[in-house]
C-alpha cells in the first residue's frame, strides 16, 4: 500500500513522512523504472536463431538450411539479429537504419526493404508469401520464429 492507500507491491506497511510523501514515493518508482530498463537490456545475447530448418549461428556468421550452407552477408546477419532481439514486436526501418548503417538522421531510402527482399529469398519457404520476416505495413518489420 502506498501512504495515499492505493497499491504498490513493494510496500506493505506506510509511515507518514510528511510532506515528503510524494518525493520519496516518485523517487522510489523513477529507481524501479531504471531497473526495469536496465533488466529489459541486459538480456542474455542471441547467438543462435532458428527459423524452420534454417540455424542461423550468429557468433560465427553462418546460416545453415538443413546441411545445406547459405551465404548471407554481414549486413543481412546484422539485420537478422536486430529482428531476433525483438522478436514478435516490430522494429521500425529507421531503428534498423540506425542500428545497422548508423544513420542518426533516417533519410527516405529503400535499402532496408530490399535487403529484407533479398533475406526472404535466402529463408522463406515461399518468399511471395513469408512465414518468418512479416511487414507490419507502414511501420517495419516483425520477425516471428514460432
Amino acid at each position: 500500500m502506498r501512504c495515499d492507500g492505493t497499491h504498490w507491491p513493494f510496500t506493505h506497511h506506510c509511515r507518514s513522512l510528511g510532506p515528503f510523501d510524494l518525493e520519496v514515493e516518485l523517487r522510489a518508482e523513477l529507481l524501479l523504472a531504471r531497473v526495469h530498463a536496465v533488466l529489459r537490456r541486459t538480456k542474455p545475447p542471441i547467438d543462435q536463431l532458428r527459423l524452420g530448418d534454417t540455424v542461423i549461428d550468429f557468433r560465427r556468421l553462418e546460416a545453415y538450411w538443413g546441411a545445406k550452407r547459405l551465404e548471407l552477408t554481414d549486413r543481412e546477419f546484422e539485420i537478422l539479429h536486430c529482428l531476433a532481439e525483438r522478436a514478435g514486436h516490430v522494429v521500425t526501418r529507421d531503428e534498423l537504419l540506425h542500428r545497422v548503417w548508423g544513420y542518426s538522421d533516417a533519410p527516405l531510402t529503400r535499402t532496408v526493404d530490399n535487403f529484407i527482399f533479398r533475406l526472404r529469398h535466402k529463408l522463406e519457404p515461399d518468399p511471395r508469401h513469408p512465414i518468418y520476416i512479416r511487414k507490419a505495413y507502414g511501420d517495419g518489420y516483425r520477425l516471428i520464429t514460432q
